[in-house]
């Protein structure tokens, strides 16, 4: 399976997300332009076109004018763009968003920002922890390796579509926009990227048959959703009985089985359910 091919059809190639639920053109009104600071983002190919990743937005918040391709928006894959992304930060000066041992704060840089007579570079490393750790090691030695102060880490991430391993551990937009403060960058910049990650949040969570957590106002487009083939995903009705038949227990008793099938052809199903007191089997609507 080509990189590419998991964003064609029913998903936007841009925010990811199922058509009928694009985010693109409200991201418009959530623009942000540096001050000093280009952040160019490499992404690892199993991460690339994944609905629940953050870092997309980043090249469609960020300076974000139209350009011919993602590589000159500031989106690399990896390893697939490589030499691209490499040619990139040989041609400015450049810090890269990683915690290793041998990191400084960002905090620490903002001088050192300050002072280029241009714009910096500031490479944000996006998959999991074993992938990133990986094209860490992959991005050229010489290049400074900064993290987001700890006292910074102690609010709760907004992104909840993922669980974190650890307390301390943000989403890398979140991480971008704390990385941009730290070196510098005006509130306004930070603010922005995080009422994105609102809105992609709760428009997952509507994708997937949800109720938003942010309050964002999330209506599938019926039109994209003709085109695409696909209507929007609503989630299929699961009436717990109210009372089991045989040893009276309460529905809070009961566990869904899932659906099985109603006759041999298999043309029709019916949701299963077990009372777990008496185990006996019901089938319901």
């Amino acid at each position: 399976q080509s990189v590419c091919s998991r964003i064609a059809g029913a998903k936007c190639p841009r925010c990811w997300l199922c058509l009928p639920f694009c985010i693109c053109s409200r991201l418009r009104h959530l623009q942000a332009r540096t001050s000093k600071v280009n952040v160019q983002l490499a992404v690892h190919y199993k991460e690339y076109g994944t609905s629940s990743n953050t870092a997309k937005l980043l090249p469609l918040l960020l300076n974000a004018e139209e350009q011919s391709d993602a590589v000159e928006n500031g989106l690399f894959i990896y390893p697939i763009d490589c030499a691209a992304l490499d040619k990139k930060l040989r041609a400015s000066p450049t810090l890269l968003l990683w915690p290793g041992p041998d990191s400084q704060p960002a905090s620490s840089y903002r001088d050192w920002v300050e002072k280029q007579n241009g714009r910096v570079n500031l490479v944000v490393i996006d998959g999991t922890w074993t992938q990133a750790r990986a094209m860490a090691r992959g991005i050229c030695s010489s290049i400074p390796r900064v993290h987001v102060n700890d006292a910074a880490l102690k609010s709760e991430s907004l992104f909840i579509r993922r669980k974190q391993t650890q307390a301390d551990r943000v989403s890398s937009v979140e991480a971008a926009a704390l990385a941009l403060s730290a070196l510098g960058e005006p509130s306004d910049v930070a603010a922005p990227m995080l009422a994105a990650l609102r809105l992609q949040v709760d428009s997952e969570l509507v994708q997937s048959g949800f109720a938003p957590v942010y309050g964002s106002a999330v209506v599938p487009d019926a039109v994209r959703a003709a085109e695409c083939g696909r209507a929007p995903w609503t989630p299929s009705a699961a009436t717990k009985p109210t009372r089991c038949a045989c040893c009276g227990s309460t529905r809070a008793s009961f566990k869904s089985l899932g659906r099985r099938p109603l006759d041999e052809a298999g043309s029709h199903t019916v949701r299963v359910w077990r009372c777990r007191a008496c185990k006996r089997v019901f089938r319901g609507a």
